[in-house]
């Protein structure tokens, strides 16, 4: 599984949306934006990052215990911008045996879109970031409780410069 980030306006838009429903100031709803992550496809050309894995999974020998974890994650900016969310999506490679071809696809925004998409993580306080800058710290997956299909998704971040701390990023997630 891999983390980018992005720099896509339309997220901002969204949460802006409910400044002014019909005439109505509905800012409180802002929140459950941000609460749930969105499952959809990025434009490619939003992407800000270099692709960070933080999971890898053997699909032959993963259990539903493997489906939750607490991974670190390092991510590279690679365009100054202002950072509006974070997307993870995954790749998968299958083959029986070794002398077999691989068969491989990608969820990645600038492959060939699939039903999976991708899953954006709005952030709450867009950051500005450079080229060379780093987002540093983990993320933690949890089964809801409650819900066997829904995910719980804890973002801890620092941005980072030449080794000084810039911002921290602390969000949690659903996944429904």
């Amino acid at each position: 599984m891999n983390m980018i980030g992005l720099d896509d306006h339309i997220y901002i838009q969204q949460l802006d949306y409910w400044k002014n429903v019909y005439g109505f100031r509905m800012s409180s709803m802002r929140h459950f934006d941000l609460l749930e992550a969105d499952v959809s496809t990025v434009d490619p050309d939003c992407v800000v990052t270099d692709p960070a894995t933080f999971m890898t999974l053997d699909a032959q020998t993963a259990t539903v215990e493997n489906l939750q974890f607490k991974s670190d994650i390092c991510i590279k900016v690679n365009r100054s911008c202002v950072m509006t969310a974070l997307a993870s999506y995954f790749d998968t490679h299958f083959a029986t045996s070794p002398d077999q071809k691989e068969i491989s696809f990608s969820c990645s925004p600038s492959a060939p879109a699939t039903h999976w998409k991708q899953t954006v993580f709005i952030l709450k306080d867009p950051i500005t970031v450079h080229e060379g800058d780093t987002l540093e710290g983990e993320i933690q997956v949890e089964k809801q409780k409650n819900h066997k299909r829904a995910l719980h998704v804890i973002l801890k971040l620092k941005q980072m410069r030449n080794g000084e701390e810039l911002s921290k990023i602390g969000q949690d997630y659903l996944i429904q």
